[in-house]
């Protein structure tokens, strides 16, 4: 447990770090995209796993030599479908992901690589049935271009914490996903 509060307040100094000309290099922004989420084993017990969303608010804090942290929280919806198309599952998670992002400025564009960190936990899903854990963590790599005030974003994600025990069939439901996002700064 201390481990987190050490993250949590170092990432908190960062964000603060040089906040006296912080308005010039942070902004605040609203985030929302498509999950492409996966099950493992998923397949082999004739599941599909649709195409979903995620929405939220971001903030951005650039730093020196073209990096930049920008923190988010997204309510993220991921689930399975039986192999006639009804729903067999569905979740949704609010998460803490903090983009660590670094892309040289080119004036008109900004093109970045990220690595991705999060956590969250499950706050909604229908299905009782399951016994489903709270918290998940993992991590996500993948890249964007800022463009004015937007930005276009692609990161896959692995769930190191599986969101629920095993059920009947044996399946434990860790999710990896492809998240493209769209995020408008202001």
């Amino acid at each position: 447990m201390k481990s987190w509060k050490l993250v949590a307040a170092a990432l908190l100094s960062l964000l603060l770090l040089g906040c006296g000309s912080a308005a010039a290099q942070s902004r605040f922004g609203v985030i929302g995209g498509l999950t492409f989420a996966n099950a493992p084993k998923a397949a082999e017990l004739d599941y599909k796993t649709p195409t979903l969303y995620h929405a939220g608010v971001t903030y951005q804090y650039h730093v020196a030599g073209g990096f930049s942290i920008q923190p988010s929280v997204l309510f993220n919806m991921r689930g399975v479908n039986n192999g006639d198309g009804s729903v067999a599952m569905r979740l949704g998670a609010v998460e803490v992901p903090v983009a660590l992002q670094w892309g040289p400025d080119l004036l008109a564009f900004r093109p970045f690589i990220q690595v991705v960190p999060f956590i969250g936990g499950t706050v909604y899903s229908p299905d009782k049935s399951l016994d489903f854990k709270k918290l998940e963590g993992g991590i996500g790599i993948g890249g964007g271009i800022e463009i004015w005030k937007f930005q276009i974003s692609a990161h896959y994600s692995w769930n190191l914490n599986p969101y629920a025990n095993k059920n009947e069939s044996g399946l434990l439901w860790a999710f990896r996903s492809t998240m493209v996002s769209l995020a408008l700064l202001f």
